[in-house]
């Protein structure tokens, strides 16, 4: 006897367990390639977002050097022109004579070339002397 619905045969009672360890194989081959294209659908575009991530940071790294790199060059360049406003200060009032005159001469000649800290060293030294004949 067949069984309309599935166009299966009867099987017996004896083989019952036979058929079923059959039946279980022939439905694993037909879904495994199934199974095995999805894997590697989503094993190349795992891969991908990986590498994607990877240059994503790369850029991120090398943009923040960049910044930071930008930052250093900003502030030296705020403290040379907090320099310079103040070396306006003193020669607005006149009173830039002798040895002073020779020592603006020299710092404005080396400004670019010294050091951060020697910037922030004659910055705050010619804030005091601006204090002193501003007060």
């Amino acid at each position: 006897m067949r069984i309309i619905n599935t166009n299966l045969n009867d099987v017996d009672r004896n083989n019952l367990d036979i058929e079923k360890i059959k039946i279980g194989e022939k439905i694993i081959e037909s879904v495994t390639p199934l199974l095995e294209d999805s894997y590697s659908e989503k094993s190349d575009r795992t891969k991908r977002m990986i590498k994607e991530v990877n240059q994503t940071k790369q850029k991120v790294t090398e943009n923040k050097d960049v910044i930071r790199k930008l930052m250093k060059k900003y502030e030296r360049e705020k403290k040379i022109g907090r320099i310079l406003s103040e070396i306006s200060k003193i020669i607005s009032s006149g009173s830039v004579r002798g040895h002073m005159k020779n020592e603006l001469i020299i710092l404005l000649k080396t400004l670019d070339k010294i050091t951060d800290s020697k910037l922030e060293s004659h910055l705050s030294q010619l804030q005091r002397s601006v204090r002193k004949r501003f007060a």
